[in-house]
């Protein structure tokens, strides 16, 4: 395996554990935990759910522009457009 393919697998485990910790920790403890606590945990799940979702993005951008790259498509202008005619 590639290192960026352990190091994304180890992030998303690693955010997967975060959401399913505060989850557990929101349903089975829900009135013992203060509302900071709930309010820190609930940022934390959040912010582990972006960091997941933009990272895919990230990644997915990243491939389609090398793809576009490599076929030409970002090395080629587009033809400049005739101006509009006057009436």
């Amino acid at each position: 395996m590639k290192a960026d393919t352990i190091k994304m697998l180890l992030s998303y485990l690693v955010a997967i554990g975060l959401i399913v910790g505060t989850y557990y920790a929101l349903v089975v403890y829900p009135y013992q935990l203060e509302s900071d606590v709930k309010l820190w945990l609930t940022g934390a799940a959040g912010g582990a759910i972006a960091f997941v979702f933009g990272d895919q993005v990230a990644a997915r951008s990243r491939v389609d522009q090398q793809s576009a790259f490599s076929k030409g498509l970002g090395a080629t202008p587009n033809p400049p457009e005739p101006p509009p005619e006057l009436p």
